[in-house]
């Protein structure tokens, strides 16, 4: 049987409450006249009303604590993303100057053909000209390593290609 409303009791008890969980004045005078009218004695009420602070308490900080772990996952997942982008950019880059320096080298190669064609008359781009240069390529891949660099290896190229020339007249 619920004892007899103590109005005194309940503003008491809700003054508490509203020190201890929080709670605006009318709002907490209403709590505590519903938990007097429980029986319960001001004391066991406080007693409750600070235990549910503290696990109030207890279970932000946990949310906290999650939440930071949370972010702290997804800041770590972002910056690899981050890494893995720069990487491709500039795996991409690398891939776009090598891309323009062989445009620019079979440029080079198809101008010195035009200036073969137009020396010697006959059209350059015929397949036993093209097996013979390949051929004369990979000697010449075959003869770099053994010292024969830079200017020497253009000499080299054209006295040879200078040479097929002369055969095939």
């Amino acid at each position: 049987m619920p004892a007899r409303p103590d109005p005194l009791g309940a503003f008491i008890v809700g003054r508490l409450l509203a020190e201890r969980a929080g709670l605006g004045s009318f709002q907490a005078t209403q709590w505590g006249a519903v938990l007097m009218a429980t029986g319960l004695s001001p004391a066991s009420i406080l007693l409750v009303s600070e235990l549910a602070r503290l696990d109030a308490m207890r279970l932000s900080e946990s949310v906290d604590n999650q939440t930071e772990l949370r972010n702290a996952e997804l800041r770590n997942m972002v910056q690899q993303a981050l890494q893995k982008a720069q990487e491709a950019a500039e795996t991409a880059t690398r891939a776009a100057e090598r891309s323009e320096q062989i445009i620019s080298q079979l440029n080079e190669i198809n101008q010195r053909i035009a200036k073969l064609e137009a020396s010697t008359g006959d059209p350059v781009c015929s397949r036993e000209f093209c097996e013979a240069v390949l051929a004369i390529l990979h000697q010449l891949r075959e003869h770099a390593g053994g010292g024969c660099v830079g200017p020497r290896r253009k000499r080299w190229f054209r006295c040879r290609l200078l040479q097929w020339l002369d055969r095939r007249r």
